[in-house]
């Protein structure tokens, strides 16, 4: 994915690693780790400070790009939730939206994930694991793994996928 300011670009792969290039020198500036399986998913936020990842290990990562940190980590023992493929943030990137091959988007609050409680909780190494109000909802659908999620101009969610595989 790219960066909002196009300079950067974000990856992800079997390696377990989210890594960030600069594309005008063509190296890695940041990794992240925080994986235990293949990185399926990576989205950055609409202001660029953020990025979520998913991966086969069940775990929806937020990463502070600034503070090179991990903020949250939402974490499942569900198998199905395992093949998460697709992210997007609304337009105004408090919402975040997560398909994949379970037949589910599920939706969850960047507000939750990124607030600081107090004036030095963004000082601790320690991310928000599974906070409270996170996975505001999510929806089903019948037998349609979601490939690719987008909203639009007007903050309308579009999904795609592929019936019945």
């Amino acid at each position: 994915d790219f960066h909002p300011n196009c300079n950067y670009i974000v990856g992800g792969g079997e390696d377990r690693y989210v890594r960030l290039w600069d594309l005008q020198s063509g190296t890695c500036v940041r990794h992240f780790t925080g994986h235990k399986g293949a990185v399926t998913g990576v989205k950055f936020s609409p202001d660029g400070r953020y990025i979520a990842s998913a991966g086969t290990d069940g775990r929806l990562l937020v990463w502070d790009i600034a503070l090179q940190k991990m903020a949250a980590l939402y974490q499942t023992s569900e198998p199905q939730f395992r093949g998460m493929t697709s992210l997007a943030f609304s337009r105004e990137g408090n919402t975040l939206a997560a398909g994949g091959v379970d037949n589910c988007v599920r939706f969850f609050s960047m507000e939750v994930a990124t607030t600081h409680t107090s004036s030095q909780e963004h000082l601790t190494p320690d991310p928000k694991v599974n906070p409270a109000g996170f996975e505001m909802f999510n929806f089903r659908t019948k037998q349609t793994p979601v490939l690719a999620l987008h909203f639009s101009r007007k903050n309308l969610l579009v999904g795609v996928g592929a019936f019945g595989q």
